[in-house]
């Protein structure tokens, strides 16, 4: 089956290491066109070899300094020279502001969330360990269409419900220290 985000055009910036470099590859995966911007064009052009090499048909990059108006109004002219369009954006650029930075190891998690599906909630469409929901017969609008986590897909939108695809047992707990105000 054709993955829905097959010939959708994502522009990630921050997109040389990290989670931008994650979310190129994952969406590579599932045959999207990327348009990748960073400060670090040398692992920038990496980043978009691999991405072609998991599947992307295309897969370009170009130099971004979110810090720079000019630098961000070049890019957003040379995206506009490569397609009339961007289906997702990944506004990822900015560093972590003094945070644990996403690095190998770390979890970095993707949805993709369709803004118009429809779904009305019931007890047996839901993942949980009790037999009622309060919110019976509710209709929604918006729901997620695929989900990675560290960077595999584990549920996707299947019939009329989320279908859970990725391996049982696979989860894991990061402990994290509460955050203080900035």
């Amino acid at each position: 089956m054709a993955s829905p985000l097959a010939s959708q055009w994502v522009l990630i910036t921050g997109a040389s290491s990290g989670f931008g470099a994650a979310a190129a590859i994952a969406f590579a995966r599932e045959g999207a066109k990327l348009l990748l911007g960073a400060r670090r064009v040398d692992k920038l052009k990496a980043v978009a070899r691999s991405a072609r090499a998991a599947g992307a048909p295309e897969a370009k990059f170009q130099p971004l300094d979110v810090a720079s108006t000019a630098s961000v109004n070049a890019f957003v002219e040379w995206a506009r020279t490569v397609t009339k369009r961007v289906d997702i954006l990944i506004n990822n650029a900015g560093g972590a502001h003094g945070l644990d930075p996403v690095a190998a190891g770390k979890d970095a998690d993707i949805v993709v969330f369709d803004p118009k599906r429809k779904f009305t909630i019931t007890q047996k469409k839901l993942h949980q360990n009790v037999d009622y929901t309060p919110w019976e017969g509710f209709e929604m609008t918006g729901m997620p269409e695929i989900v990675y986590s560290r960077g595999k897909r584990v549920a996707e939108w299947s019939g009329d419900q989320m279908k859970f695809v990725g391996e049982v047992g696979r989860g894991r707990f990061v402990k994290r220290e509460p955050l203080s105000a900035y």
